[in-house]
């Protein structure tokens, strides 16, 4: 990364180094190029960075920065991975990394949502393809709605997981795809490298039926400890925020609604913490929830997916991973709401489901 940046000193450190980084950066930009050109779907949606002290107390909440060096690493990665899962398609047994096409119904709702906040799309519903996908998030201009729509869109795509069929890669736009490049993090991983040693060996054929059945099995079992595995590295990141906003209390921040439901919406901050204003938090009105146009929509005031608003931090629980917002100078009486009672039952049950639902 310095290096890239021009820091003189450690550029001059690592003299030996640097033409060659320089290179893989140029060599980075073109394959970033061509895979967008083939219609790499680039979600904006950001991961945050938790600053730990040495005593293990939280100093800072920020973005995590995606810098040239992070695209550079991935760009050869995900090239490794490509080649590998081409080489050996239909020759072995082998785990896939597969990306499915998205269901049509969730399309549709997809395409409703972007006609009605007017962004030009030429999704198709039957046929959806990746480049389209990506051509609608280039329509945006604002980059604080780029990141909403952004969730919003992935929200509408299938679950990654492991397979041992091919099964391409929607969002990368590729063919063949796999997980070879991180034995140490992945178990998928390292049962490649153990099959193509096999291969390599020359032992293939003799352990063809036994590799062709644990396949099956390590292809289930993994996806369904990453799913686990994501839920935990969630719930810690939840909590850490919740800790960390203990501190701001009462304090206002700049946001963007991230989610609409009919107990309220969700705000999140530049530094990717989020909480709920709850219905009750919302000036006086009556309210209508829209799920197609998520949209809270009073006689007075209306929330929509990808609003900026200004939100005052009310409380924090740790406990619960939980962070509560309020609008400024906001009488907190409680709104009213058409149906009322059903859907008062539901938003103080809802335990952040919409969290849950990324």
């Amino acid at each position: 990364t310095a290096i890239l940046e021009g820091h003189e000193q450690t550029r001059a450190k690592y003299s030996e180094f640097v033409e060659d980084i320089e290179n893989y950066n140029e060599l980075s930009n073109k394959l970033e190029k061509l895979r967008k050109q083939r219609g790499e779907i680039r979600f904006d949606v950001p991961e945050c960075f938790i600053e730990i002290d040495k005593n293990g107390n939280i100093e800072n909440i920020t973005r995590r920065e995606h810098k040239d060096s992070h695209e550079l690493i991935e760009s050869f990665m995900v090239l490794c991975n490509e080649v590998v899962a081409k080489t050996f398609f239909n020759k072995i047994p082998f785990v896939y990394r597969v990306h499915e096409k998205p269901e049509q119904l969730r399309v549709q709702n997809l395409v409703k949502f972007l006609d009605w906040n007017g962004i030009k799309h030429n999704i198709s519903i039957e046929d959806p393809m990746p480049i389209h996908f990506q051509n609608a998030l280039d329509n945006i201009e604002d980059e604080g709605k780029k990141h909403i729509i952004s969730t919003v869109m992935l929200r509408s795509m299938m679950k990654a997981k492991y397979s041992p069929d091919c099964l391409g890669h929607f969002g990368l736009a590729s063919t063949f795809y796999c997980h070879f490049t991180s034995p140490i993090r992945r178990y998928p991983d390292l049962l490649i490298h153990r099959i193509i040693k096999s291969q390599l060996k020359g032992n293939i054929e003799s352990e063809r039926e036994k590799f062709s059945s644990f396949v099956q099995q390590a292809s289930e079992q993994s996806s369904i400890t990453e799913r686990v595995a994501e839920e935990v590295e969630r719930a810690v990141d939840d909590y850490k925020k919740a800790v960390y906003m203990q501190s701001f209390i009462g304090e206002e921040f700049d946001g963007v609604i991230s989610g609409v439901n009919d107990f309220g919406i969700f705000v999140e901050l530049e530094n990717t913490v989020e909480g709920l204003v709850r219905i009750d938090n919302l000036p006086i009105d009556v309210y209508e929830y829209s799920i197609e146009r998520m949209t809270l929509k009073g006689n007075n005031n209306s929330y929509t997916l990808g609003d900026a608003i200004k939100v005052k931090v009310l409380n924090s629980n740790p406990k619960l991973r939980q962070i509560s917002f309020s609008l400024p100078n906001v009488d907190n009486s409680k709104a009213l709401f058409k149906d009322n009672k059903k859907n008062d039952k539901k938003y103080k049950k809802s335990n952040y489901k919409h969290k849950k639902s990324r």
